[in-house]
């Protein structure tokens, strides 16, 4: 059974995917169709790949490319930047 404390991570963690994802679909950013399975397992670290970065959560902890970023906003900031949009 899933503690309170590691649901609540779990949580947090796909919620921030989900914000990601949306971004992502919102500046056409192609990237791995996100499987939301093991988030029922207890995941909260998450790896989100595109054509040209790797996104990671953990928690509400984001990085790209292993540079830690403040938000989500930030975070599409620095894909576009890189994918050249």
């Amino acid at each position: 059974m899933i503690s309170e404390k590691g649901y609540r991570a779990v949580q947090i963690t796909k919620r921030t995917v989900k914000a990601i994802e949306a971004k992502l679909k919102e500046n056409e950013i192609v990237h791995e169709p996100i499987d939301y399975t093991p988030f029922l397992f207890n995941s909260i670290g998450h790896t989100i790949l595109t054509d040209n970065c790797t996104i990671e959560v953990y928690k509400n902890e984001i990085t790209v490319n292993e540079k830690p970023v403040s938000d989500v906003y930030e975070m599409i900031d620095m894909v576009t930047q890189v994918a050249g949009k």
